[in-house]
């Protein structure tokens, strides 16, 4: 049983000393006052002197009752426990924690005065409320709050383990190796073998074969823990590598990347026995190297011929004797011309009569004509079995005079047909074309050709000419021109002679192309043309004009326009204006009056152009102020000028003058009109204020009196 222990540091018998509660190691308490942590101080004060009584006996307060080294020390510990038990049930049935909690004091003893309000059945350990039960196997450590492994005797070499509180080895080994259990000692695990400290399966590895150290022979490898020989099944290549039916073992193989399991029937590195090897020219077939002349090997290596439309490999090619006319009845055994092979037999292709071992045709063959030795005569041809002279631009066709001229079928020569919708015009297959005809064997054209004008045939008088199919007399000046009669001097079109047309803007002017927008011989019409001196801008005549010209197409003033400042073309760069035919950049104080660059501060341009001071200003930073001598002026609309002599400095209104030596200080800039005075008056709040009263300042004030006016500084 854990009994929960606290120390102190007073005698719970001098309870008339103050009680030190060390507040740094106290957490913040759940119980109810400060009393009940008083009392439990004093309880632990107590068990204070017991545990040093203990100590004398060789027992250390940190000893659970389990562990005790002689039983009287057990009996003394737990006498301690008891005493401070009972007192602190005694502090708890007076100072109580809230209902559901129940103060409990903490069981590790490192810890002075400290008590929790904790859960029913819970314990506080190291300041916090814990559960003190373990699983099986485990007790709870007030030292550590934790539960640690009961002891068990493992057997040796084996410890325990405080994770699983079972027992293992003290010296985990490194992968792949474990540990023995008898002797802890590090192993290969089953069933690998440890060569020289590395794990190897002994069933497998080439240099360890069986037992460590024994390596295989070159073409061998270690097969269920034997060197065995990969020339030979069940192992070929590998262990337990087994070749099919009708595959043999050869290992290596030769051929580059082949499996060592081959066909020797057909392999051209293992031909019949292994490592027999064919010339490049050779094929393996049924074991024994041979030319590629073979039904199965024809032209190269693996070309089947198909049986049943093959039955002879000749010169590469997988032929059929029965038909071939370049093999008939046997490899390179050609048939005569016009023959054809039947049956393995050269005969006379149909059509083809046999005459004596040439076959011939009777219809045509001028030197067999109808039948054997039968000649034609000089420049006859033979035509349908009978000698005959050919007409011009006729021929013999399947037997049949043809006129080759205009035979849509034997168009030029027999058998060349022509296209759907063409036309066999002199021999020649011609396309359909709108106005043209085949007329007398020649390709014309309907709409121009004066004696084929609209049809074959028809004719045009003398003096007239064929116009889009019409034969008509053409006036003074007129040409037809693609089929339509046209003006040569007038039509833009068909400037000058047909097909001339004039670019766009330009019309046609006597036969000329021209621009009426800029042509000083036709300008804006054929046939204007400016006086001398003149110039054609714009399809109208310009007199001469000083700062003017033409600038495409558009009379300008180059004076002024900054696209074309003095010149056409010449653009005055960004910012800046055109003044006079120049480009100027912007500067303060000047601008373009007249066509000319021109200071704004001068008394006719003041501020702006043509704005003229009136008599008695003057210009003064671009506005007309008047002058008032020694230096300063004033601005308008305050004109009159102060007497600077007398100290005023306020200008006013025409017919205004200052009130700044009557004032001073107390009112400046303040104006009253001609032969009015200056006066100050008092309000009822006793507020001085100016005004101007007629002809003198009367108090109180006259009906004359008025309110003075704000003037303006003087510059």
């Amino acid at each position: 049983m854990n009994i929960p222990r606290l120390t102190a540091t007073a005698s719970l018998y001098l309870s008339h000393y103050p009680y030190h509660i060390p507040f740094q190691v106290i957490p913040k308490s759940q119980c109810d006052t400060l009393a009940l942590g008083d009392c439990i101080e004093a309880a632990g004060n107590k068990q204070l002197f017991c545990t040093l009584a203990c100590r004398s006996e060789g027992c250390t307060i940190a000893d659970a009752p389990g562990y005790c080294s002689n039983d009287q020390c057990c009996y003394c510990l737990s006498q301690c426990e008891t005493d401070f038990h009972t007192a602190s049930l005694d502090c708890q049935s007076k100072y109580g924690c809230p209902t559901g909690k129940a103060c409990v004091s903490d069981v590790n003893i490192a810890y002075s005065t400290l008590e929790m309000c904790c859960d029913p059945g819970q314990v506080s350990c190291l300041g916090n409320c814990m559960w003190n039960t373990c699983p099986t196997g485990r007790w709870f450590d007030r030292r550590t709050c934790g539960c640690l492994c009961v002891p068990i005797s493992c057997p040796t070499p084996q410890v325990q383990d405080p994770s699983s509180c079972g027992c293992v080895c003290p010296n985990p080994c490194p992968p792949p190796f474990v540990n023995d259990p008898n002797t802890c000692d590090c192993v290969c695990p089953a069933p690998l073998t440890n060569c020289h400290g590395t794990c190897v399966d002994t069933s497998l590895s080439p240099t360890n074969c069986g037992q460590c150290d024994v390596t295989c022979l070159l073409g061998q490898d270690c097969c269920h823990s034997t060197c065995t020989s990969l020339g030979e099944e069940p192992n070929c290549g590998g262990c337990d590598e087994v070749c099919g039916s009708g595959y043999s073992c050869c290992y290596p193989n030769k051929a580059p990347g082949g499996r060592p399991c081959v066909d020797l029937q057909n392999n051209i590195y293992n031909c019949g026995s292994c490592g027999v090897t064919c010339a490049s020219v050779e094929c393996c077939e049924n074991g024994a190297c041979v030319a590629p002349e073979t039904l199965l090997n024809c032209g190269h290596c693996g070309v089947k011929c198909i049986a049943g439309y093959h039955d002879k490999c000749c010169n590469g090619e997988c032929t059929d004797t029965t038909t071939d006319a370049h093999h008939c009845g046997g490899c390179d055994q050609p048939c005569g011309p016009n023959q054809a092979c039947v049956g393995s037999m050269c005969q006379c292709q149909q059509g083809f009569s046999s005459c004596g071992q040439a076959c011939v045709d009777f219809l045509s063959d001028t030197s067999n004509c109808g039948a054997c030795g039968i000649t034609c005569g000089s420049g006859q041809v033979c035509c349908n079995g009978v000698c005959a002279t050919m007409p011009p631009g006729y021929g013999c066709c399947q037997g049949t005079w043809t006129n080759l001229l205009v035979d849509n079928g034997d168009c030029g020569a027999c058998g060349h047909v022509c296209a759907l919708g063409q036309t066999c015009c002199n021999g020649v297959c011609q396309s359909p074309q709108t106005g043209f005809s085949c007329c007398n064997g020649a390709w014309t054209n309907l709409k121009s050709d004066a004696h084929n004008c609209g049809t074959c045939g028809h004719g045009c008088a003398s003096g007239q000419v064929c116009c889009g199919g019409n034969c008509i007399t053409l006036a003074s000046g007129q040409s037809c021109c693609n089929g339509s009669v046209s003006n040569l001097q007038t039509d833009s079109h068909n400037c000058g002679s047909c097909g001339t047309a004039c670019p766009s803007g330009q019309t046609c002017c006597a036969g000329k192309c021209v621009n009426p927008q800029s042509d000083s011989q036709n300008c804006g019409t054929c046939g204007h043309a400016c006086t001398s001196g003149q110039t054609c801008c714009a399809g109208t005549c310009k007199s001469a004009q000083s700062g003017f010209g033409c600038c495409n197409g558009v009379w300008t003033d180059l004076t002024s326009t900054a696209q074309n400042c003095g010149s056409c073309g010449h653009s005055c760069a960004a910012g800046q204006s055109c003044c006079g035919g120049t480009c100027h950049s912007a500067q303060s104080g000047f601008a373009c009056c007249g066509g000319a660059w021109t200071s704004l501060t001068t008394n006719q341009n003041c501020g702006t152009c043509g704005k003229t001071c009136p008599g008695g200003q003057t210009c003064s930073n671009g506005t007309c102020t008047t002058d008032c001598g020694a230096g300063h002026f004033c601005v308008p609309p305050f004109t009159t000028c102060p007497v600077i002599a007398a100290g005023e400095t306020t200008c006013c209104p025409p017919s205004y003058s200052t009130c700044d030596s009557i004032f001073g200080p107390d009112f400046p800039s303040q104006c009253c009109p001609s032969g009015y005075t200056c006066c100050e008056g008092q309000d009822s709040n006793g507020t001085w204020f100016p005004y101007c009263d007629f002809p003198y300042c009367d108090y109180p004030y006259s009906s004359n009196s008025i309110s003075t006016v704000s003037g303006s500084p003087v510059h």
